[in-house]
């Protein structure tokens, strides 16, 4: 079969009729990723955007059994519809802001001018340019916001996506150009450049709902990958998570010979801040506490929710005495904060120091700095290291 031949089998009518319900089932398979995945905002407003690509295309192809309003006019309206909403969608999914503005520009033309061009004055070139201008403006925009994402979580599929949507905002713009230049007889005119286009379409549709779904699915695998090391309140690391960092650094240490060490720390008088203003305003402590720890560490440092009021904080390749002078500083820098308003007890901390010098598990480090923290916890707001035998105190 030559390509003629080709080209005269091929029912571009029927092949869009089927693209539709292929859309429609990829914006199934997003609903049902959105019910799974409620918190995460965009994906429904995706499967809506693909829900009115679908059903535009279904009315299109049956444009010989329903009436031109419907098979032109609202199957139109829909598509272009589908797509500003797969616009909105990106940008809320990338937490971008979306422009009415370019909403407005994109869609308007279209519900305001295929009227006209329809009933009045039947000329299928300015409502393909309509349509396609549209379009082609809102996917340029979609790959804009995708390129601005910087989430390491999905930043491969966001960079697919926005390659996928650019790629066929050209595509739109060459048909737009290939219809002034060459006025098709029909929508279902029989030439390669309609074959070309509905093909292109439906590998466009396909991607652009495989890759977002991934995307999503990337996102979310990454937030429980965060969950599971990330301590909610605080949002720094929680136990699991430095518990890992301790044994990887015990590793290193194996292989190196490099010491290292932590740093046990215990807010003063927890309880009376709790049974004085509330477990919300002992929440709040607790959040900021942890945050100006991370902030007042060094760059490879880690610190950790330990367990109720009580943090770790992670040294590599840092003695005793140098461990001495960063808890030191944490300490007078915390008294200094005002976690309260003003008039009230500032929050002090006691820390304990242990060094993996003498150490050779997690057990025995924690043991050495849980019995330093112990010896300042006497006084409070004090810091003490203990190496097994090698004590100092600082206060």
């Amino acid at each position: 079969m030559n390509f003629l031949e080709l080209l005269n089998s091929f029912d571009l009518q029927t092949t869009i009729f089927l693209i539709g319900i292929a859309v429609l089932t990829q914006a199934s398979l997003i609903a049902l990723q959105s019910v799974l995945v409620k918190e995460y905002h965009g994906v429904r407003t995706a499967a809506l955007g693909n829900l009115g690509l679908a059903i535009g295309l279904v009315l299109v192809a049956l444009r010989n059994v329903l009436p031109d309003l419907i098979s032109i006019i609202l199957a139109n309206y829909l598509q272009v519809i589908g797509v500003a909403l797969l616009y909105v969608a990106v940008c809320r999914f990338t937490a971008e802001k979306y422009s009415r503005f370019l909403i407005a520009v994109s869609v308007l033309p279209v519900f305001l001018l295929f009227p006209y061009y329809t009933f009045v004055d039947n000329n299928l070139v300015v409502r393909i340019v309509l349509i396609d201008f549209g379009e082609a403006l809102l996917l340029v925009a979609m790959a804009l916001a995708l390129r601005r994402v910087r989430r390491s979580a999905y930043y491969i599929t966001s960079n697919l996506l926005m390659f996928i949507f650019g790629l066929y905002a050209i595509l739109l713009t060459a048909r737009s150009i290939g219809a002034v230049q060459h006025p098709p007889e029909s929508l279902f005119a029989l030439n390669w450049g309609q074959v070309f286009y509905a093909v292109t379409f439906f590998v466009a549709s396909y991607l652009w709902s495989s890759v977002f779904s991934l995307m999503v699915s990337q996102r979310l695998q990454n937030d429980l990958n965060e969950l599971a090391t990330m301590d909610s309140l605080t949002r720094v690391i929680n136990r699991r998570g430095m518990t890992r960092l301790l044994e990887a650094e015990f590793a290193r240490k194996t292989r190196t010979n490099s010491d290292f060490s932590i740093l046990l720390i215990d807010v003063d008088r927890f309880k009376l801040i709790n049974d004085e203003h509330g477990h919300h305003t002992g929440d709040h402590v607790l959040h900021a506490l942890a945050q100006k720890l991370s902030s007042s560490l060094r760059a490879q440092d880690f610190v950790a929710r330990w367990g109720g009021e009580e943090f770790v904080a992670l040294l590599p390749a840092t003695s005793s005495k140098d461990a001495l002078e960063i808890a030191e500083r944490l300490r007078t820098e915390v008294e200094k904060e005002s976690f309260l308003s003003e008039n009230k007890r500032p929050i002090t901390i006691s820390i304990g120091i242990g060094n993996s010098t003498l150490c050779d598990d997690m057990d025995k480090l924690y043991k050495a700095a849980d019995a330093a923290l112990y010896k300042a916890k006497r006084t409070r707001n004090a810091v003490a290291w203990n190496d097994f035998g090698v004590a100092a105190e600082a206060a």
